[in-house]
């Protein structure tokens, strides 16, 4: 079905503007309630320590070379200033504290360390915003080209997101949903010169796919569709070669001005590039297809069947704009099956044009659906989506509404082991009971503070940390703990889960470099021996999130 197309509309991007649509702006504004309300009570996640690291690092060094080295500086950038300027009006408005202290990087780091709640949530309204404007792209894309029942069906997938994790990572301040917006933008862009031949939208599309991959590397598969674009319109060989170097240049362009340092001192990002190589890859090279489709079905059945079943549909309709879509999906998915770290969020930028792809797949089966009766069946499949996606939301939103697990054992540690006692915390997903959060960018007992800060030091440390505690770093066991004193160990399921429970252990054997095996042996053994010795345990459970693990040793 080669010719098979939608209703076309070549002038669809200066139509149907969302501000202007009453409906877009209650789901909007419905959206994005969610996803604060949802966020609200989640306690920072390891992955936006390494990225404030980042922000606390640039101030408080004067300069833009990054401590967190894994990705691209981008995002960043991106969320430095917004931090900073809320950051001056804090220090201002409602601290109060000198002026001319506020440019001191001491004051800066202890002040940021202290309340970084507050920064933190900065950094993700950001993440919101680009979430809300992926779902304005998809509502300006359906609305202009289909009818509104198939319109409704890809905009309540994506305001839904029954998978759970690209709105899990749309309240976080991390790359990925602004990587799935630019994505997004990318491939309508590469539609609209597949309709109009203008390749001004292409050069844009490759602008708009280098500053991807500048804030997280995976958003350079986005410049596959836009090389095969010029291929699968008519034109001469010379002028699609043309383009095509044209476009590479311009996405070089996009990455270097989002993320010049990765291409003016490479060697920054080699220790950090490396590490996450190793555990994403590992060193097999193996493609494994088997652990997608469980785990999509174990997120959601009904979703995965319509992607599934979408996917198949742009095969078998074949028009221009599938192919060019394809151009993204394949190299995404052997991505996918490459991976160590078998996890499908990794690829959630392909999400929104799933849900576009859904909703155009309904919009041939209604009008192929002739009788009452396959037609009312049709759109009934439509509505069973739509309502199992609401309650999926529903779901989610009413478990994350319980207090989080980390807030409820930290409460308990003040109140119930004494000041006294040394508490030896686990990597990540632990509660914080601390002033200071370990951003391990300076040592706040290291800080040369002038005589007038002093105060201000003081006024933090007043309401600092119960009893004396710090980080595990992976290089004892239980023994070793004992012996230096420790009486107590905090953990958590989410941590210990990743090295008992199957299949984790088989990545790692499967594709894991032999260095990343060592270092999981090394942390089976520890959290084995944790159950093994039948230690006073306390677990905490009763709320959301991660069970919090307390272990007394000593």
């Amino acid at each position: 079905m080669k010719n098979l197309s939608l209703t076309q509309n070549k002038n669809f991007l200066a139509e149907r503007n969302p501000l202007k649509n009453p409906l877009f702006l209650l789901l909007a504004v419905l959206y994005a309630t969610v996803l604060f309300i949802d966020g609200m009570r989640e306690p920072l996640y390891c992955d936006e320590s390494s990225f404030l690291k980042n922000l606390c690092g640039f101030f408080v060094f004067r300069t833009t070379v990054p401590a967190f080295t894994n990705y691209p500086t981008f995002f960043s950038y991106l969320i430095a200033l917004p931090v900073y300027l809320v950051y001056f009006v804090y220090y201002i408005l409602v601290r109060h504290f000198p002026l001319d202290g506020i440019f001191d990087p001491s004051l800066f780091a202890i002040i940021f360390q202290c309340d970084l709640p507050i920064f933190l949530w900065v950094g993700r309204i950001i993440g919101i915003f680009f979430a809300v404007t992926t779902m304005a792209l998809v509502f300006k894309y359906c609305v202009s080209r289909l009818a509104k029942p198939a319109s409704l069906l890809a905009l309540s997938l994506l305001f839904c997101s029954p998978f759970g994790f690209y709105m899990s990572h749309a309240r976080y301040a991390l790359p990925d949903i602004f990587v799935a917006f630019m994505a997004t933008s990318v491939l309508i862009k590469v539609v609209e010169y597949i309709e109009t031949s203008q390749a001004k939208s292409l050069y844009l599309a490759g602008l708009l796919a280098g500053l991807a991959g500048s804030a997280k590397l995976n958003g350079l598969f986005a410049v596959a569709p836009i090389l095969v674009a010029p291929w699968v319109v008519p034109g001469k060989l010379g002028d699609r070669l043309r383009v095509n170097s044209l476009v590479l240049i311009v996405a070089f362009l996009g990455f270097f001005v989002g993320s010049p340092l990765y291409i003016l001192n490479p060697e920054i990002f080699q220790t950090g590039f490396n590490l996450e190589s190793s555990i994403l890859f590992g060193s097999s090279g193996g493609i494994d297809f088997q652990w997608l489709l469980p785990a999509l079905w174990k997120e959601d059945p009904v979703t995965t069947v319509l992607v599934l079943g979408a996917i198949a549909f742009s095969v078998w309709r074949h028009s221009r704009r599938d192919m060019v879509f394809h151009a993204l999906l394949i190299p995404s998915v052997i991505c996918l099956g490459s991976l160590s770290k078998q996890m499908p969020y990794y690829m959630l930028f392909l999400f929104p044009w799933l849900c576009v792809l859904s909703g155009e797949m309904f919009e041939v089966l209604i009008s192929h659906a002739k009788k009452g009766v396959w037609r009312g069946l049709v759109i009934a499949v439509m509505l069973g989506i739509i309502v199992n996606g609401g309650c999926k939301l529903a779901y989610r939103l009413w478990q994350n509404s319980r207090v989080d697990n980390r807030v409820i054992a930290a409460d308990w540690i003040r109140k119930n082991i004494p000041a006294s006692d040394h508490i030896l915390f686990d990597r990540d997903f632990i509660p914080i009971i601390g002033t200071f959060y370990d951003l391990d960018v300076l040592d706040y007992k290291d800080y040369s503070l002038k005589k007038e800060y002093k105060a201000i030091f003081r006024e933090y440390v007043k309401r600092d940390i119960p009893c004396y505690f710090d980080y595990w770093r992976g290089d004892s066991l239980v023994a070793d703990m004992k012996e230096q004193g420790w009486k107590y160990f905090v953990t958590s399921n989410y941590l210990f889960n990743a090295y008992l429970t199957p299949p984790s252990q088989s990545l790692f054997v499967q594709k894991g470099t032999a260095a990343a095996f060592q270092t999981f042996l090394w942390y089976r053994i520890f959290y084995s021996q944790l159950f093994h010795e039948k230690l006073d345990l306390k677990v905490i459970e009763e709320g959301s999130g991660p069970k919090i693990y307390i272990f007394r040793l000593l």
